[in-house]
C-alpha cells in the first residue's frame, strides 16, 4: 500500500484530476482523506474516478445513491469536506443545507460529503444527466463556500472588536463571551483572513464553472 500526502484547495474537480492522474500511473484507490491519500499498485489498474460533493443529501438519500451506484457494478469511496459546519458532540448543524440534511449526524453523515465512484475502465461515466443538474450540483456547492465567508467576516469583526477595545452594552455580551480568546486579536485576523480569502477564491471558482455551463 501506498501512502501519499494531497491537500485539496479545489476538493471536488482537484481530486477527482489527482485520483485520475494516480490511476494512469497504475495505482488504485484504497481510502482518500483530508490529506492522508492511500492507493495499491495494479496491474489491471484501468480505473476511472469521479467526485461528487454529496453533503446535502440525506443519510437515507445517500445509501439509496450508492446502492444504486453499486448494482451497476460501480465502486463508492466517501471523503470529508471539512468547511462549513458548527459541531455539538456527533451532531454537526449546516444551516446552508434544506430539511433534514441541516443536521449531520454520526457516522452517516459526518466526513462523507465527498463521494468517489470508480469505474472499471478508463472512460469517464456522466455524472449529471444536462447542465441543469450540473449548474444545480455548483449552486449547493457555493452554500458552504458563502457560509465560510459569512463565518471568516465574523471572525474579523470580532477582531475589530478586540482591537479597538469596542465595548458598547449592545454586543458586550457577545465581546467577552469569548473569554478564553482574549488578547488573540491577530490570531482572529489571522485565521479570519485565511477563511475569507479560501471562502472567495472557492465562490470564484464554483461561479466560473456555472458561467461556463451557460
Amino acid at each position: 500500500m501506498t501512502t501519499k500526502f494531497k491537500l485539496f484547495l479545489n476538493p471536488i474537480e482537484g481530486r477527482e484530476k489527482y485520483l485520475n492522474n494516480m490511476s494512469a500511473q497504475g495505482y488504485q484507490l484504497v481510502k482518500s482523506g483530508s490529506i492522508l491519500q492511500r492507493f495499491q499498485k495494479k496491474v489491471d489498474s484501468k480505473r476511472h474516478y469521479t467526485v461528487q460533493y454529496i453533503g446535502h443529501m440525506t443519510d437515507r438519500e445517500r445509501h439509496s445513491y450508492c446502492n444504486f451506484l453499486q448494482g451497476m457494478g460501480y465502486q463508492t469511496y466517501f471523503a470529508p469536506l471539512n468547511i462549513g459546519k458548527v459541531s455539538f458532540g456527533n451532531i454537526r448543524l449546516r444551516p446552508y443545507n434544506q430539511g433534514r440534511a441541516v443536521l449531520a449526524t454520526n457516522p452517516g453523515m459526518i466526513n462523507q460529503e465527498i463521494l468517489i465512484i470508480e469505474t472499471p475502465s478508463s472512460k469517464a461515466i456522466p455524472a449529471f444527466s444536462d447542465k441543469s443538474d450540473k449548474k444545480a450540483d455548483l449552486k449547493r456547492r457555493l452554500r458552504p463556500a458563502i457560509y465560510l465567508l459569512l463565518i471568516s467576516l465574523l471572525m474579523l469583526l470580532i477582531g475589530i472588536f478586540q482591537h479597538f477595545d469596542i465595548s458598547q452594552s449592545g454586543w458586550s455580551w457577545a465581546i467577552w463571551s469569548y473569554r478564553p480568546f482574549e488578547r488573540t486579536t491577530w490570531a482572529w485576523f489571522g485565521l479570519g483572513s485565511v477563511f475569507f480569502v479560501y471562502a472567495v477564491w472557492c465562490i470564484v471558482k464554483i461561479r466560473s464553472l456555472i458561467n461556463h455551463l451557460d
